[in-house]
């Protein structure tokens, strides 16, 4: 008992859960959670995670906590016997790995049944669906382009499904997601992508270790070099962290020994949706050349708030001719401003070597969005014509994964915006190997993202825009892109 007590203790905190070990014993020591867990297309990593739990043994779970009605790999019983252990009439937890193909290309058991047949029939008595691992969650790489056997994630078809993501997930987030359900009866709380908010809520670049690195502009250029004898941070080999939402570097793998930033390769962005397309070569910054596919244009629906009494104006964002949202910074240059701390100045003193630019000169930000796109253009050391040739320029952009910049923004009416410090972003982007035009298209993204924010925040459903900026095919996309969220 006393070691049950222990186990319990452990997945509630990791789950960030509070409840009492004690009670939840007497409440489930008697019953065992029933899972039927189904293989269609994939390598079966993700099971060979779940049987390398610590906290909570294969051999502990399987006699204390769950009934595991039928599990391909692990079951003793094959053909039409094991086809008779789906015909359970108790209700249970279906647990999905793999992709679904089309029937041509995937059949199993002594049926011959093809993966929708048996996730259509399976999910009647089923009390929920996990899907196990980026294949079930959206395809994997059977999905990757050009998807030859047409395969998909059941998140497709089933979209209650809760996604627990990763090639493969670490066995924490496997196990605790399944003992949340053992425990209360229910999926534990989720994100807006059905993930276990636990789990999935973080962005993964913000609790690396090698963070300090990247905010100080100290990146690997090369596998083995010195920076990366001495723990650099590794974006500009390709590390995808930044873009990243999972725990892996709480939870690690191999019963917390490590994980692979840790290691020294950096994130591939196993847990995000077609990681596979859209986030360009592993081992390289994020750029347009290496797009695996075009990027999907959002559907313009701005046309649809054309209307009510707020203004949306290059300065700034006007309700009843009062302005609500109105941007906040020192009056400085840029080089004056990151020289306020270690980190700052060690970025600045990085950057001034790699490029040979010195941002001494004046690089002051006016009140208006088109000034962020100037002062990046200051800092790149890069001169336009006009601010549409900037903005033609971030909308050629081809992979869609915005690099943004973290706009600081204030909860309270009037709402103010911090813009100097997100600059030190460029900076960093560009001594981590992003193209101009990713920085360009990042700052379209992130004003977009800000703007409707406020939106939200001040609960306004009708607004209109103003100036040329908000005309540009670019930011009429973004803002299509987050408005159809509100």
């Amino acid at each position: 008992m006393s070691k049950n007590l222990e186990q319990i203790k452990n997945v509630l905190k990791t789950l960030g859960v509070k409840a009492d070990e004690n009670e939840i014993y007497e409440r489930i020591k008697d019953k065992k959670l029933k899972v039927i867990w189904l293989h269609f297309s994939e390598c079966t990593g993700c099971s060979e995670s779940f049987i390398r739990s610590e906290s909570i043994g294969l051999d502990d779970l399987i006699f204390d906590y769950i009934d595991l009605v039928y599990h391909e790999t692990y079951m003793a019983s094959s053909g039409f016997l094991a086809e008779s252990l789906l015909e359970s009439k108790e209700p249970y937890l279906l647990i999905v790995e793999g992709a679904i193909s089309a029937n041509e290309y995937y059949t199993s058991g002594a049926f011959a049944h093809s993966a929708m047949h048996k996730m259509q029939e399976l999910a009647k008595n089923a009390l929920a669906i996990y899907a196990v691992g980026s294949c079930s969650s959206y395809g994997g790489i059977q999905a990757a382009a050009p998807n030859p056997t047409i395969s998909y994630g059941i998140a497709d078809e089933f979209k209650d499904a809760v996604l627990i993501p990763g090639c493969p997930p670490s066995e924490s987030n496997i196990i605790a997601s399944i003992m949340h359900f053992v425990f209360f009866n229910s999926a534990p709380s989720l994100d807006n992508n059905n993930r276990p908010a636990f789990a999935y809520a973080k962005c993964l670049h913000d609790m690396c270790e090698r963070k300090v690195a990247f905010e100080s502009g100290d990146f690997v250029k090369e596998f083995g070099d010195e920076a990366a004898k001495n723990g650099a941070c590794l974006f500009k080999v390709g590390c995808k962290g930044p873009y990243t939402f999972n725990n892996c570097p709480k939870t690690k793998f191999n019963s917390k020994t490590s994980w692979p930033v840790a290691a020294g390769h950096g994130c591939i962005a196993c847990s995000e949706r077609d990681f596979w397309d859209n986030y360009g070569v592993y081992e390289l910054s994020m750029a347009s050349s290496y797009a695996q596919g075009k990027r999907k244009r959002a559907q313009n629906i701005i046309n649809n708030f054309e209307k009510g009494t707020t203004c949306i104006k290059d300065d700034g964002i006007y309700k009843d001719n009062e302005k609500i949202l109105s941007f906040e910074f020192e009056m400085q240059n840029i080089a004056s401003f990151l020289s306020t701390n270690k980190l700052g100045q060690k970025l600045l003193a990085n950057y001034e070597k790699e490029f040979n630019i010195n941002l001494q000169a004046d690089s002051k930000i006016a009140s208006k969005f088109s000034d962020i796109f100037l002062a990046a253009s200051f800092i790149l050391n890069k001169e336009f014509k006009s601010l549409d040739e900037i903005l033609k320029l971030a909308n050629s952009y081809e992979i869609g994964i915005a690099s943004g910049l973290d706009f600081k923004l204030n909860n309270n009416i009037p709402f103010k915006l911090d813009v100097q410090k997100s600059l030190r972003l460029v900076l960093i982007y560009k001594l981590g190997g992003l193209d101009d035009i990713a920085i360009y298209y990042g700052i379209a993204d992130s004003i977009a993202q800000v703007i409707v924010k406020v939106l939200k925040l001040a609960d306004i459903k009708e607004f209109y825009f103003e100036d040329e900026i908000f005309k540009s095919e670019i930011m009429q996309e973004r803002l299509s892109f987050y408005l159809k969220r509100i």
